[in-house]
């Protein structure tokens, strides 16, 4: 099979690339590399079946060209920081609605008909039913990241209707792991590793969601988009179980600790973490693919602490560290 990937370079796009090339796939990597990195590629780069194409999703001829030939196309990329939408307006609009048109009509132009979009659980906003469901609805986003990713799943079902292309839509919640650009673990093993005496956290880390280890998350795609044959899917995909940034804060300081011998201690903010445009803590019904016969293989707190002992030990690694004990 070829597959190429949007945002392959990326925290989710990395491993989905190593997967698929594991599998024996031919994989294409489509990322301008203004999130992802080539490192997070590493020896997967040189890989016989990988080719890496550095452009932009809104050259639509450089992008036809690419997509020209593959069975699926597996589209990550988009503003995954999510919260500086808010400050510059038209980001959103242009790398994640803008972008997903060009990724559709270069696959009309290619005659690709498979395609397999990550959307977000910020579609939901402030949605009154907890936990939401693919059902839910009117849609009323409180993001720009998020009103983009409606947009977005407005645009798949459209070029699923009027030029077949079957599509599967993941509305992601928290999926963590390494190779991570952004979040919470990403930002508190940035903080912790090179001064392992106090943690700041901010907020007073009460606030619960439910994460999924990235590996889970490839594998829900997967299984979603082998277990359903209609043209137009929409999963929720998020982890079991609600962990606490304590938790996390908690994982993260034990992590640090085996690989500088310090322990440090973690000072704690006064209110709940958040701002405008944040999705209300939750959990995400995803009894529509558990339907299908699909759990992830770790709970929330599972991913947790798995996922901070790996992305510490990358950055611990990559800062010289040898891990202690």
């Amino acid at each position: 099979m070829r597959v190429l990937i949007t945002g392959g370079a990326g925290f989710i796009g990395s491993h989905l690339a190593e997967k698929r090339l594991r599998s024996g796939d031919e994989v294409t990597v489509y990322d301008n590399l203004s999130l992802g990195r080539r490192s997070l590629l590493g020896q997967w780069l040189k890989h016989p079946l990988m080719r890496f194409i550095e452009a932009d999703l809104l050259d639509l001829e450089r992008l036809k060209r690419a997509a020209t030939d593959h069975d699926v196309v597996y589209h990550l990329a988009a503003n995954s920081g999510g919260a500086g939408g808010a400050r510059a307006t038209d980001v959103d609009l242009q790398q994640g609605t803008i972008a997903t048109y060009s990724v559709l009509e270069a696959m009309r132009m290619a005659g690709v008909k498979k395609l397999v979009f990550a959307s977000t659980n910020q579609v939901y906003g402030g949605a009154p039913v907890r936990p939401p469901s693919e059902s839910d609805g009117p849609l009323v986003p409180t993001s720009f990241h998020g009103a983009s990713k409606i947009a977005c799943e407005s645009l798949c079902a459209a070029f699923s209707h009027h030029h077949g292309v079957q599509a599967w839509v993941y509305r992601l919640g928290q999926v963590i792991g390494p190779h991570s650009t952004h979040g919470l673990a990403h930002e508190l093993a940035d903080r912790l590793l090179p001064t392992p005496d106090v943690l700041t956290v901010p907020g007073d880390g009460l606030r619960r969601d439910a994460y999924l280890h990235v590996d889970d998350c490839i594998a829900g795609m997967e299984f979603g988009v082998g277990g359903s044959t209609d043209a137009f899917q929409v999963f929720n995909l998020a982890g079991e179980g609600m962990t606490t940034v304590r938790f996390l804060a908690e994982r993260t300081v034990e992590a640090v600790e085996s690989w500088t011998g310090t322990r440090a201690s973690v000072a704690y903010g006064e209110t709940d973490r958040g701002g405008k445009g944040d999705l209300a803590p939750n959990q995400l019904d995803g009894s529509k693919l558990r339907a299908l016969g699909w759990r992830a293989r770790s709970g929330s707190d599972e991913a947790v602490s798995r996922a901070v002992r790996e992305i510490v030990a990358e950055k611990a690694i990559a800062r010289g560290l040898r891990a202690r004990g």
